[in-house]
């Protein structure tokens, strides 16, 4: 839970340089694309991505279940926001994505709602 809170705290952009200069050299994934491109001033890195992935995900069956994300993200702070309208707008992200069926997230698709979430 720690790690899913934590992911969603921007970074300074002092973080967001460090962890764009560490990324490998080679093609960037859809998470450094979407990450450079980002200038909201809130982008996650894709080290936190992967530590959430990895938390939902320890076995390596290479997909994170629905349930599992939604349980951990609902029980996160709204900070005033109407936890309802956070359900509706949460429900309706996770739809958008089934690549491996209406119950699993891919590594991608993860990025893509963290991402999403984070610029709110």
């Amino acid at each position: 839970r720690d790690s899913l809170r934590s992911a969603f705290v921007p970074p300074t952009a002092a973080d967001s340089q460090l962890a764009l200069s560490e990324a490998p050299k080679s093609v960037p994934s859809l998470v450094q694309r979407l990450a450079l491109s980002d200038v909201s001033g809130c982008a996650i890195s894709e080290e936190q991505i992967a530590e959430v992935y990895q938390r939902f995900d320890p076995n390596g069956y290479g997909y994170v279940l629905k349930d599992d994300f939604r349980s951990s993200y609902y029980s996160l702070e709204t900070f005033g926001v109407d936890p309802e309208l956070e359900r509706r707008r949460m429900e309706a992200l996770l739809s958008r994505f089934d690549s491996l069926g209406a119950d699993r997230l891919s590594y991608d698709e993860l990025a893509l709602v963290m991402l999403q979430v984070a610029q709110r």
